[in-house]
């Protein structure tokens, strides 16, 4: 890795010289990226992480790196972490090259990255984590060259269906904070990073997969092979339509989804209404299932939720 041109109190561009663009794959759980993740490791020289936590677990926490003592808090506690193990990584080697190039966050788990991607054999490497779009801006500015592929999911269907429907108000209203946090900072990155972020919906990967991934291809400049789409049931349009209308059960927690995420929505291109309460529940709505859920959106935001201790 060497350092870029910069301006004077500008960020350091970090080239990966040796390695392709690395590929992120960011957004809430149950929103495709383990499907996405094992598509992409179809690709054989790719080599795709998950859950290393190394973006959101430790991003500023120690300081500015240029101190040394800062720098080694970092290194040990990296070391220390049973999720960075997984990486193996090198603590000689680490210090040995991060002090010859810029001594940023980005660029010290960049190199834990690509060192385990090399020690496999492979060129080019990329990371899986949930909220890693909060920490797009500093990624793709050190790294230019770097590619992130937001998942995003109907928040109708994501917090409320199956197992969720049994969420109280309280915790689909934090659901509701969380996922708008999420859907906010997705139409910010592209419109900042347009050729190095995309935003893409679970349910076209499921609905579309042979499509969807030769897009993404397209996007990371890889060749599509048809074997990425082996495990989207069948591959070819089974997978269930989760925009059709709802009622019953679900309705009310949908309904308290709904009333708070439909810019977001309609953004993403979903459907405005999935919803049809009946007569007898619209009371219950206003009266009990909408103030619990504010409470909830409330606890998200003051509980520290909305507060990031990065730049995003």
């Amino acid at each position: 890795m060497t350092q870029g041109n910069q301006q004077p109190g500008s960020r350091p561009v970090i080239a990966e010289t040796e390695s392709r663009a690395p590929v992120f794959i960011a957004g809430l759980a149950h929103s495709g990226k383990t499907e996405l993740r094992r598509a992409l490791s179809r690709l054989p020289h790719l080599e795709l992480t998950r859950r290393t936590y190394l973006w959101t677990r430790f991003f500023h926490r120690f300081g500015d790196l240029e101190d040394n003592a800062g720098f080694e808090r970092c290194l040990d506690a990296l070391l220390r972490d049973p999720d960075v193990a997984t990486l193996d990584p090198d603590a000689e080697r680490i210090r040995r090259e991060f002090t010859s190039g810029p001594r940023t966050y980005v660029r010290l788990f960049a190199l834990v990255h690509r060192h385990h991607a090399e020690r496999l054999g492979k060129p080019r490497w990329g990371d899986q984590l949930g909220s890693v779009e909060h920490v797009a801006g500093p990624i793709l500015r050190e790294l230019p060259n770097a590619k992130m592929i937001h998942m995003v999911r109907d928040p109708r269907v994501l917090l409320v269906t199956g197992a969720s429907s049994r969420r109280s108000p309280e915790r689909v209203g934090w659901s509701i904070a969380r996922w708008v946090a999420s859907a906010d900072v997705a139409r910010t990155n592209q419109e900042r990073f347009p050729e190095q972020y995309l935003v893409l919906r679970h349910e076209d990967l499921w609905l579309r997969p042979e499509e969807v991934l030769q897009r993404v291809c397209r996007f990371l400049e890889e060749r599509y092979s048809p074997e990425m789409v082996a495990g989207f049931s069948g591959g070819h349009g089974d997978h269930k339509d989760e925009t059709a209308p709802v009622t019953g059960r679900s309705a009310l927690g949908m309904a308290l989804v709904e009333r708070y995420t439909t810019t977001q929505v309609v953004t993403l291109g979903y459907p405005e209404s999935m919803i049809r309460l009946l007569r007898r529940d619209r009371l219950t709505f206003h009266l009990v299932v909408q103030p619990r859920g504010l409470a909830g959106m409330t606890a998200w935001r003051i509980g520290g939720g909305g507060r990031r201790r990065w730049e995003a």
